[in-house]
């Protein structure tokens, strides 16, 4: 089975994401996102609205085992990333990974 790091990676070089809790949101209510990944550190109110929102929108969410600044060095990003939507998935295989957690 593929690592999720190795396909957040992916998915961040290959695809196209929305990264950053208030832009996921934005996006849930707008729709289009197919998956949301958050951190594990993110604080509880932001991982409640975010799940809240993934539940209405009826999009599969996954909380992954790693800090906002592991999760932006997972996405080469020199900044923490709290949670990001997926929008595109390009060459990875994150979407199956998400939906079968």
């Amino acid at each position: 089975m593929a690592d999720i790091n190795e396909e957040l990676h992916a998915v961040v070089k290959t695809g196209k994401v929305v990264l950053g809790s208030k832009n996921v949101v934005h996006t849930l209510l707008l729709g289009g996102p197919k998956a949301v990944v958050l951190c594990n550190s993110c604080d509880r109110e932001t991982k409640e609205c975010l799940l809240y929102y993934c539940q209405l929108a009826n999009v599969p969410s996954r909380i992954i085992k790693a800090t906002s600044v592991q999760l932006g060095e997972i996405c080469a990003k020199p900044f923490p990333i709290s949670c990001l939507a997926i929008l595109n998935e390009g060459d990875s295989k994150i979407l199956e990974l998400v939906k079968n957690e």
